[in-house]
């Protein structure tokens, strides 16, 4: 049998995701047994809080972990499987857009993808969060590692992983982009972005409680051409990025059964 608190697990990459993953093993007992990193002051860093060894990303030094995890950009991966060489060791991505065939050099493979955002200078719990397990050789200890970290590990294949993550993409990336937008257009001019609150957490709640194109509304919704034509109009003499708002506007007004704008 697996036993998880026996684990180490070497990390190439010490950006958001390594940040905060490295330490949650290591507070459930997991050794972290090396950071690598293209900043070696980056690497370093994480290395202390983990008490663990620091490398450079040229310097790639395996030995007899459990597992390597890649926890780098999408478009690092392909040229950091071709500096690994295969071992009794489980290589890992944490990407929830990339293929596990991406790792199809090494018989021992697979994808840890915890499904979240993160930022360094944000704490973070992972124990409501699902983490997507994918592996032909090691689905079991991978499963069983997760559970050191959150309560909802779940077994889950590339296609299915990466609808998930479009779909995460546009509920979280694109909703936070769309009111930093709104926060700039209130406070460019001086006003309470404050005011906007109450109506984002309703918006919100009706995300998750309520069926969303039922709970859609607004000019776009009832093809009210004139107050979307005012709200253009402003847009192109006072925001950076009127495009946007068309855009979308188009995609409401689509999804209702309406023309959309020219």
């Amino acid at each position: 049998m697996f036993e998880t608190k026996k684990a180490s697990i070497a990390f190439i990459g010490a950006g958001h995701v390594a940040w905060h993953l490295a330490q949650l093993f290591f507070k459930n007992g997991v050794q972290i047994e090396s950071i690598a990193s293209r900043s070696i002051e980056h690497a370093e860093s994480l290395a202390q809080k983990v008490n663990s060894k620091a490398y450079s990303i040229d310097t790639i030094l395996m030995n007899s972990v459990d597992f390597v995890f890649l926890c780098v950009p999408d478009d690092v991966i392909s040229d950091l499987v071709t500096k690994i060489n295969p071992g009794r060791y489980c290589v890992v991505h944490t990407s929830g857009a990339t293929d596990i065939n991406a790792l199809e050099k090494f018989e021992n493979r697979g994808v840890f993808y915890p499904f979240n955002t993160f930022n360094k200078k944000i704490e973070i719990s992972l124990e409501d969060t699902p983490i997507l397990v994918e592996s032909p050789s090691h689905a079991q200890q991978l499963m069983d590692l997760a559970k050191n970290i959150s309560k909802l590990p779940i077994l889950y294949n590339s296609e299915a992983r990466l609808r998930l993550h479009i779909a995460g993409t546009l509920a979280n990336n694109f909703v936070n982009h769309i009111l930093a937008t709104s926060r700039k257009l209130m406070t460019d001019n001086g006003q309470d972005f404050g005011l906007l609150h109450a109506l984002i957490q309703k918006t919100l709640n009706n995300s998750i409680f309520q069926n969303t194109k039922n709970a859609q509304s607004g000019p776009a919704s009832r093809n009210d051409l004139m107050t979307i034509e005012k709200h253009l109009d402003f847009l192109r003499k006072n925001s950076d990025d009127p495009e946007m708002y068309r855009v979308i506007t188009n995609s409401i007004l689509k999804k209702h059964g309406y023309e959309t704008l020219d």
